[in-house]
């Protein structure tokens, strides 16, 4: 069963598409049944990929009725009535409201709107919280400024259990009025309000599409909750329309494909180009290698042409692929080349400039051993702001760390066997930070948490050992008491140590909003 389905084209999701169509591919050929779920789609394109699938609309209806208001048909393009709209609705403090912002500069230029024009409130959750914030992020951070007005901020490159804690006090009465999201909150977020407030019509660089439109505002209303949803239109909607599902093989996957096993599914010109692919590669690595990244799945890329690339250009140029090894150093300063060789021969969409995420790449290597407000500090010389610090670590440890895999792999292919550096490659997939504490942010505790736990003597991150399962059976076998008893932890650090161990025990006899 694949739940959002309408990822898998590159319509939706460019980025994630040939991933997710690949894995299909790999499990169709395990399971007999198949169930693809997708919301609002009203028709399915027919290609070789949809061919043999069953287009059946189950549901076509509301559990809340949305109330649907377009103010922005009052004030047209006035910027300054736009954003008295926004302030008048949200100051009420009377009902929750999320605000779709549309992009990341749009959310800052909301969060300056607030500040300026909303006093703060005082709260004993937003008060502790953001002092928290400044304490271990940046002490002038905006965030911690909205915070201090009982508004969240969600989005897709922030530390997830930033994000899990801001969801969570926006559930409480007393917690959060607002959050100002960007299309996350609409991602396997398990939230919603009585009011939602589309601010702008975009979705990152591009205009909103229907059926995103409709998957934010079907955030407003809860049944039995919010039995009506406000929907406070401050820009014009999409038009409307009946979404056809477009699902195509993205052309960069066909590296990863057989000719034999998925011709069923293949063009013969897509089949051509498997053949071609599989020639050229075989003729730089052998046939040998070349059978063993398909059967084993050893690359992570899809994009056929740029592992072609990548491997002509070390058969090619084979000395200037000499200090690889390098990476392996504990010196940072020793990464800038090979760091910067391998990212020119992927140009595109990374979001920033290459000098930038090396620069925070080798300042990341610090993760552990330095206070994070010390080292977000450190590179606003470099342009750097905390907010460039959350995209960069993401982009490092997912985008970054899956390219350099594939260049080990292919490194030891052609240019020398005994050099990998797939330790080094662990560890910045991880952030640099040892295992658990990295894995254990995905569950809600913070990095500067597991820091005092581990000082504190309480469990040893550094052991090599020391994975995500033992790391959670060590705290249950602890105990709550035991973790708050650490000295070293301040009022909401024990909050957030409760809001952890109500995730990872099935029930809690003292409910984490009794906490501070």
């Amino acid at each position: 069963m694949v739940d959002e389905f309408y990822k898998a084209s590159q319509k939706h999701d460019r980025d994630r598409a040939p991933a997710l169509i690949k894995a299909i591919l790999k499990l169709s050929k395990k399971a007999k049944q198949r169930y693809y779920l997708a919301p609002n789609i009203k028709r399915l394109s027919d290609n070789a990929f949809t061919r043999d699938m069953e287009f059946v609309e189950l549901l076509d209806f509301n559990t809340v009725y949305l109330d649907i208001k377009e103010p922005y048909k009052e004030f047209g393009k006035d910027e300054i009535k736009k954003g008295e709209k926004l302030i008048d609705l949200i100051s009420q403090q009377t009902q929750k409201s999320l605000i779709y912002a549309g992009t990341y500069s749009e959310i800052k230029k909301i969060s300056e709107l607030v500040i300026s024009k909303i006093q703060p409130v005082d709260r004993i959750y937003t008060s502790h919280f953001s002092k928290w914030l400044r304490q271990n992020y940046q002490p002038d951070w905006s965030l911690a400024d909205l915070v201090d007005r009982a508004i969240g901020v969600h989005n897709g490159s922030m530390h997830r259990c930033l994000s899990q804690l801001q969801i969570r006090l926006f559930e409480y009465e007393d917690g959060f009025d607002s959050i100002v999201s960007t299309s996350s909150i609409i991602e396997g977020v398990n939230t919603s309000a009585q009011n939602v407030i589309v601010w702008k019509s975009k979705l990152g660089n591009t205009n909103l599409k229907d059926f995103t439109y409709k998957n934010i505002i079907g955030r407003g209303g809860r049944m039995f909750k919010y039995f009506v949803g406000n929907i406070y239109l401050l820009d014009a909607p999409p038009k409307s329309e009946d979404v056809q599902l477009d699902i195509d093989f993205p052309e960069e996957i066909l590296g990863t494909l057989d000719e034999v096993r998925d011709s069923d599914q293949l063009t013969d010109r897509q089949v051509e180009r498997i053949i071609e692919y599989r020639t050229q590669m075989s003729a730089i690595i052998g046939d040998a290698n070349f059978s063993r990244i398909k059967r084993d799945n050893i690359l992570q890329d899809s994009d056929a042409d740029f592992l072609l690339r990548l491997a002509m250009d070390m058969r090619d140029n084979p000395d200037e692929w000499r200090g690889f090894g390098y990476l392996n150093s504990s010196n940072p300063d020793h990464w800038d080349n090979m760091l910067y060789r391998v990212l020119r021969l992927k140009p595109g969409n990374w979001d920033t400039q290459f000098g930038k995420l090396v620069t925070a790449t080798k300042a990341m290597a610090h993760n552990w051993d330095r206070d994070l407000p010390q080292l977000i500090s450190s590179l606003k010389g470099d342009g750097v702001d905390i907010e460039d610090f959350f995209k960069l670590e993401r982009t490092m440890t997912f985008k970054l760390a899956a390219l350099l895999s594939d260049t080990n792999e292919l490194h030891k292919m052609i240019i020398n066997p005994s050099i990998d550096i797939s330790a080094f490659i662990g560890r910045m997939s991880r952030a640099f930070l040892p295992s658990a504490v990295y894995h254990l942010e995905e569950y809600g505790l913070p990095r500067m948490i597991s820091k005092k736990i581990h000082t504190s003597g309480l469990i040893d991150f550094q052991d090599p050992s020391m994975d995500l399962l033992k790391a959670i059976d060590r705290f249950k076998n602890l105990g709550k008491d035991a973790v708050l008893a650490i000295r070293s932890l301040g009022p909401f650090d024990r909050y957030v140590v409760r809001f952890f161990f109500d995730g990872i025990t099935l029930d809690d006899p003292e409910p984490t909003e009794k906490a501070i």
